[in-house]
Order: structure tokens, then C-alpha cells, then sequence
């Protein structure tokens, strides 16, 4: 849930909500005009309507599997892939690691270059063909 506070309204987006994700409140403080004087000094409470905004929002699941596919059939590169997977492995690792140093930094080596994936032509031309295969790798 993040929450933000703006000068005139205040906004809560819920990403755990199926319905309401966000809701937008008429709610803060209005200050009176500059004054030098203490006695003058006095905030307003506004306590006003909420909205609830109608969102369209996909169900992930289908979205990721919609993309893992076309990424099959037109041979792109997945936003995240292996690759991504491996790098956030080695960084908890390394973070696991300075935790047991008692905080002392540790070194993340870099990954090689981006190469495609030797199997990704015959891949694609099976999906594309609408044929069936299993890959094992060692």
C-alpha cells in the first residue's frame, strides 16, 4: 500500500485490492493566511468526499503468459528472462553474504553480454508451426 499527500487531496494505492485500488480523498489541512501573530495561527481540518476511479486491470497471470508467447513466436527478448533471475540470486547472495561480514560490502561480479539462446530458432519454429517438443539441458 503506498499512500501519498498531496496540498490538496491525498491518494492510496492498494496493489493487493481486486476492486479498489485506488482511492482518492478530499482530505488535509488548510493553513490560514501568513501571520506573524501566534493568536492568529489556526489550521483548518478538510475532511471531504472520497473517489473510487473505475480501473480496467488485466488479470497478470494472462498478461505474462500472453507475453512469454509472443516473445516465443517473434523471437523478443522477455522484459525479464534467466538472465534477470541469476543477477537477483547472486545479489541476495552477495547481501547474505555482508550480513555474515557484519555489514562489510561485497563484490558483484558483472554478467557477460546478452547472446541469444542457441535453441530460440527451433523454439520459435515449433510454436509457430503449432508443434510440441521437450528440451532438456544438462
Amino acid at each position: 500500500r503506498v499512500t501519498i499527500v498531496g496540498s490538496k487531496k491525498m491518494v492510496v494505492y492498494n496493489d493487493v485490492s481486486e476492486t479498489e485500488k485506488i482511492r482518492i480523498y478530499d482530505k488535509g489541512v488548510d493553513r490560514p493566511y501568513e501571520t506573524d501573530q501566534f493568536n492568529d495561527f489556526h489550521l483548518a481540518y478538510r475532511n471531504g468526499s472520497q473517489t473510487i476511479p473505475h480501473l480496467d486491470v488485466p488479470e497478470p497471470l494472462r498478461v505474462q503468459c500472453e507475453r512469454f508467447v509472443r516473445c516465443i513466436q517473434t523471437g523478443e527478448r522477455p522484459e525479464t528472462d534467466g538472465r534477470d533471475a541469476l543477477q537477483v540470486v547472486r545479489i541476495l547472495q552477495q547481501a547474505d553474504r555482508s550480513l555474515q561480514n557484519g555489514g562489510a560490502r561485497e563484490p558483484l561480479a558483472a554478467l557477460a553480454p546478452r547472446q541469444p539462446h542457441p535453441l530460440l530458432p527451433e523454439v520459435a519454429s515449433l510454436a509457430a508451426a503449432g508443434g510440441t517438443s521437450y528440451v532438456h539441458a544438462n
